[in-house]
């Protein structure tokens, strides 16, 4: 498809499944058979790494790599002892020892000097991009979410500590207290579900909470334009696909004031400064009850989108990099 290409090397996750992420034990075997792939790397002119690689020093010999960081991982619950120390200390490695690191946005290049002491010049920021063809204002009526004609506050992503959805189930029993015309639309799985399905079953949120494990990209293009206001509650992000896609469709964002929410999003989405479920129902109820606020987030997040969030300008700087990268090689 379009010149790519698929190689598949087995790793220990392989036979081992989720065990293997374990130490991140899955990375290292893949990055060692990575290394020991000669025909591919013989017909590679650069390695683009989105894993950690402690294997990048081997690579490095034969081509130059770009490695690419997201965002620094933060223990949040125990389970995370298990992987995060892990790879954080590899992705530490491979960002130091890259030709080059790239990063979607200028608060997650700030992370990776602050946390990993990787040097500015060697970070560069392209913004990730979304899909213009798949995400814009629809017509068509997410139906599941239109069986009542209460409000919807939409969540999309992975239900994780990262992502603060307690929080935000938290804000919306506030915001239900205040005004019960709402229901809450969570689209995502993930290690909080069964907590999040406990909390809906409650009194107070019983019948105003829908929860949808996975919706195709149509059906998650209806559900964010069909929502009154989309929401997020992340307390760490290195750039925010679902509240940038939520903006291209039109809906208008809610998200807490971090430093990549104010770089991603600027003067397009609502910045919350109160963090505590309180302060973020607050700041919901006042989208959802003024009209004029809503529409002026909805119309400025649609033009930054198109403005700067596209996924030929990210190819066209990704291909101007791995050139620079190819050249230097060859010139030295």
């Amino acid at each position: 498809m379009a010149g790519v290409e698929i190689c598949r090397l087995r790793s220990l996750r392989n036979s081992f499944g989720a065990l293997a992420s374990l130490g991140q034990a899955g990375l290292l075997s893949f990055g060692s058979r990575l290394a020991k792939a000669t025909p591919l790397m013989r017909d590679t002119d650069l390695v683009h790494a989105t894993v950690p690689l402690l294997v990048v020093d081997a690579l490095r010999r034969i081509r130059p790599v770009l490695a690419f960081g997201h965002h620094v991982e933060r223990i949040r619950e125990i389970p995370d002892l298990l992987t995060v120390p892990f790879g954080n200390s590899y992705g530490s490695y491979t960002y130091r020892r890259a030709d080059a690191v790239a990063v979607p946005s200028e608060a997650a290049a700030a992370q990776m000097t602050r946390r990993f002491g990787v040097p500015r010049a060697k970070l560069q920021v392209i913004p990730h991009g979304i899909e213009a063809s798949t995400f814009y204002p629809e017509k068509i009526p997410f139906e599941p979410m239109h069986r009542t004609d209460r409000r919807t506050v939409l969540y999309v992503g992975p239900l994780t500590a990262r992502k603060n959805v307690l929080a935000l189930v938290q804000a919306f029993e506030h915001l239900v207290a205040s005004a019960g015309d709402v229901q809450l639309a969570i689209v995502g799985r993930g290690p909080l579900e069964e907590r999040i399905d406990r909390m809906a079953a409650g009194p107070a949120l019983r019948g105003k909470v829908r929860r949808f494990e996975k919706l195709s990209d149509d059906q998650l293009r209806q559900a964010y334009s069909s929502a009154d206001v989309f929401v997020s509650a992340s307390l760490d992000e290195g750039f925010g696909f679902a509240a940038v896609e939520s903006m291209a469709c039109g809906t208008p964002v809610v998200a807490l004031d971090t430093a990549v929410n104010r770089e991603v999003l600027g003067d397009a989405g609502l910045l919350v400064h109160d963090a505590s479920p309180l302060g973020l129902a607050d700041a919901i109820r006042g989208v959802l009850e003024n009209p004029e606020v809503a529409d002026g987030l909805a119309r400025r997040g649609r033009a930054r989108v198109e403005r700067q969030y596209s996924w030929s300008v990210a190819a066209e700087r990704y291909e101007r990099l791995y050139r620079r990268l190819i050249e230097m090689r060859a010139g030295s």
